[in-house]
């Protein structure tokens, strides 16, 4: 192993028990360290845990959303419908569905393997609706 490797998993680490406390946060990272497909994450701020799979861009999404909290700022408004046009395995849904739970919220993701894990995500919401779609400028036969 060379020394990039190891600075980038002390990194994580310490980005993981830093959000989620010493116990959790060192639960989830040896998760993702130690297995190779998928994984259920249970963290505080969301009423049901959410599936993950490992060495994939949805470790990434994972952080920005609940690590780096990037779509955890203040609105002035409760809003009543939320469109996540691009929905990915649904963790900005989950979020959104924790943050505003009365409002209705609408998934769209094209891509099928993903639109599978959004639907295993989401599916203890009741107010989702789930979309297996696109949205774009034109009509298109593409999905």
């Amino acid at each position: 192993m060379n020394i990039r490797f190891l600075i980038g998993r002390f990194v994580k680490i310490c980005k993981y028990i830093g959000t989620f406390g010493l116990i959790k946060g060192a639960d989830i990272v040896l998760k993702l360290f130690l297995n190779k497909n998928l994984i259920t994450i249970a963290i505080p701020e969301l009423k049901y845990p959410i599936k993950l799979r490992v060495q994939t861009t949805d470790t990434y999404i994972f952080e920005q959303i609940f690590i780096n909290q990037e779509y955890n700022f203040p609105i002035s408004i409760e809003p009543k419908i939320i469109i996540d046009g691009g929905a990915y395995v649904g963790y900005s849904t989950v979020f959104f569905a924790n943050k505003f739970p009365n409002a209705t919220k609408i998934a769209v993701e094209p891509e099928s393997s993903n639109f599978a894990l959004l639907i295993e995500n989401t599916k203890n919401y009741s107010n989702i609706i789930l979309i297996n779609s696109a949205i774009w400028g034109k009509t298109s036969s593409n999905y």
